[in-house]
């Protein structure tokens, strides 16, 4: 059977295609770093399409949060909830290998407290942008916590 090549070429360039990512409602993004920030915001839009959902910031500019870097405008948070539960670290790592590790911090952070499906799950991949001397060197920016 013959395909023809314009239809073959559409097939190739939708599974290309890269969902765009949303923002949660009450987020806020007015005062994030975009110049540092938009490379994050890429790389979880490659990843999770990839998966076939696209991504969802929930959490950027924090004034209150002393203990990342959301205050100073060069922190993300995306949802992981609308991943399957068993590619969550695969999908942080595929993010992490996209972004410099001396650069940024990538870390699954994993809510054990409560259901993965409920509301009050606060499971995310939190991104930030965290320039040192000493991560010139390391192979990967990725890391897995609980919380």
């Amino acid at each position: 059977m013959n395909v023809p090549l314009a239809l073959l070429l559409l097939v190739v360039l939708a599974s290309l295609a890269v969902m765009p990512a949303t923002v949660k409602a009450g987020v806020i993004l007015e005062g994030v770093d975009l110049e540092r920030m938009a490379p994050v915001v890429g790389a979880v839009e490659r990843v999770w399409s990839s998966y076939g959902v696209g991504a969802v910031i929930t959490s950027g500019l924090r004034d209150s949060d002393t203990d990342s870097r959301h205050a100073l405008g060069l922190a993300l948070d995306f949802r992981v909830k609308n991943l399957p539960r068993n590619v969550w670290s695969d999908a942080g790592r595929a993010v992490a290998a996209q972004l410099s590790p001396a650069l940024y911090d990538v870390v699954l952070e994993v809510d054990r407290s409560s259901a993965i499906d409920s509301p009050a799950n606060r499971s995310h991949l939190h991104i930030e942008f965290d320039p040192t001397p000493a991560k010139l060197t390391r192979a990967s920016g990725f890391s897995e916590v609980f919380i």
